[in-house]
């Protein structure tokens, strides 16, 4: 006890609640390291500022509580701000920085005052504020280790297909597969009447190296841990667990049938390789993939996790003006990981036929054209550019960034993926299988978030009699394993399950058959 009233624990204490809280709420989007690097930078600055005031005051009593509460201001500033965003006129808004910077340096100065006058550096003080700094770090541990606990990196699910329906396949090499996932790539009718963007040349080029283009395809589900869970397992989520109903908002078991799909087992029957890359999405991420190739990483990138825990402090401002004024030089990449991995994969694909035997399967999972906004329409980098990745969530900050951030991703993936889809083909000893797949569309209500891009690259087939416009991506699967393996699949309705509530994934309905129209391109 005589501890806690002696040393000053608690301007580090409160200095590491926000980082395991803002970790605890994410952790099954993040990967387990995430907060590492965070907690080391946060407890190095609190010693520093804590040296700095004691030098000032000469006093431990009254360093150490200006130092917690200058922490606990710091890091309420983005929280506080956008409390304040609800209090606006047409031309002025409280939560703007112009407003708020001021304000929020008037109370930290008020507070500091009150510290150094009022509040008495005695033991039974130091005691209180260790005891209400400590508490707080209850409920972020406990989450942190049950969630841990709960859900380890493995699990291991029954498989979810009869393999009594596998027969003989056909002798002589069986194709590779590759399963090429772009995030939030929508469908071209859709594109165009949203943005004015018109897609035709690059289906007419992917129709020309033999693709199947789905003209009207749809998603199953308007979120990607539903979308890939399904796709994946060839059934609709009620059918692979009871855990998908409103109200769970626990993705493990999504992320659980993802690692383990009925696609991966069955084909593992067949002597497949199971190929992925490194998602920095931990519920889309197959680390124990039979090859699992890593993305090389720069020095200079700041993690997902750290761009977020710097949101809500006031270096958010600094740190835009900072990348803003970099852009060309690239001294801080904001979103570096994002570009470098795309990149990474893009660059690597065409390598993997010769590169990893044969038969295997591999999946790939770009998130282009989903934000951030990294790509210039050339490839070139532009994640630092304010007007496209500064809103408040790192989206663009409004329609017209919106506009040209997407079609930017477009005309970049759009000029470098036929090449790539022709050297793999091309460079393939059997002719290998190829989906390109959005796993749901762009941002909007169902009429826009659901139609996709669906191509199919069926080598030595008919598609006439096995592809349809409207095919969705729940039978994407069983048409290929019914076709080169002989499978007894039957094909399921082609159903949509949008989300009603964005809050609640799992809080979806059935959408009418004929509700979304399709003008095909």
């Amino acid at each position: 006890m005589r501890f806690m009233q002696r040393f000053h624990l608690h301007p580090f204490l409160i200095g590491i609640f926000p980082v395991l809280s803002l970790y605890a709420h994410n952790q099954s989007q993040l990967e387990p390291n995430a907060p590492w690097r965070s907690l080391a930078v946060v407890i190095g600055g609190t010693i520093s500022v804590f040296a700095i005031l004691y030098l000032w005051f000469r006093d431990w009593g009254k360093a150490g509580f200006v130092t917690s509460y200058m922490s606990l201001l710091f890091f309420l500033y983005n929280p506080a701000r956008e409390i304040l965003h609800n209090v606006h006129t047409s031309n002025f808004n409280l939560g703007w920085n112009r407003y708020f910077l001021p304000l929020w340096c008037l109370v930290l100065i008020w507070g500091v005052w009150v510290i150094l006058k009022k509040i008495p550096p005695r033991d039974t003080t130091i005691q209180l504020f260790n005891f209400i700094a400590l508490s707080t770090l209850v409920l972020p541990i406990v989450s942190i280790v049950s969630y841990s606990i709960s859900h380890p990196s493995a699990n291991v699910i029954q498989p979810i297909v009869d393999f009594t329906q596998r027969n003989n396949a056909a002798n002589g090499n069986r194709p590779d597969i590759y399963y090429i996932v772009l995030d939030m790539y929508g469908r071209s009718d859709t594109i165009e009447k949203e943005f004015g963007f018109d897609n035709s040349s690059f289906l007419e080029e992917l129709r020309r190296q033999g693709f199947y283009v789905a003209a009207c395809s749809t998603s199953n589900y308007s979120h990607t841990v539903m979308s890939m869970a399904s796709a994946l397992n060839m059934n609709f989520l009620p059918a692979l667990g009871n855990e998908f109903v409103p109200g769970n908002k626990d993705h493990s078991r999504a992320a659980t049938l993802i690692r383990n799909s009925a696609v991966r087992q069955y084909l593992h029957e067949y002597g497949y390789v199971f190929v992925s890359y490194a998602s920095f999405f931990p519920y889309i991420d197959i680390p124990d993939s039979d090859i699992y190739i890593k993305i090389p990483e720069r020095n200079d990138n700041i993690q997902p996790f750290e761009l977020l825990l710097i949101g809500q402090t006031p270096l958010k401002i600094a740190l835009d003006k900072i990348a803003a004024k970099t852009a060309e030089s690239e001294t801080i990449r904001l979103f570096g990981k994002n570009y470098d991995r795309t990149v990474f994969i893009l660059e690597d694909l065409p390598q993997l036929p010769t590169k990893v035997k044969s038969p295997k399967f591999v999946y790939a999972h770009l998130f282009i054209p989903h934000p951030p906004y990294v790509f210039g329409p050339n490839g070139e980098y532009v994640g630092n550019d304010e007007r496209l990745n500064g809103g408040p969530y790192r989206d663009p900050v409004d329609e017209a960034a919106y506009h040209e951030g997407y079609t930017n991703h477009l005309r970049y993936l759009n000029s470098v993926l036929p090449q790539i889809l022709n050297q793999i083909i091309s460079q393939s000893e059997t002719e290998p299988i190829i989906i390109i797949q959005g796993d749901h569309g762009f941002w909007g209500d169902a009429d826009k978030r659901l139609p996709i891009l669906n191509a199919y690259y069926l080598p030595e087939k008919d598609v006439s009699g096995l592809l349809y416009p409207t095919i969705t991506p729940v039978n994407s699967f069983r048409v290929i394993l019914n076709t080169y393996f002989n499978g007894e699949f039957d094909l399921l309705p082609d159903e949509n399950y949008p989300t009603v509530n964005q809050k609640d994934y799992y809080d979806v309905q059935r959408l009418a058959q004929d509700a979304i129209e399709c003008k095909p391109k």
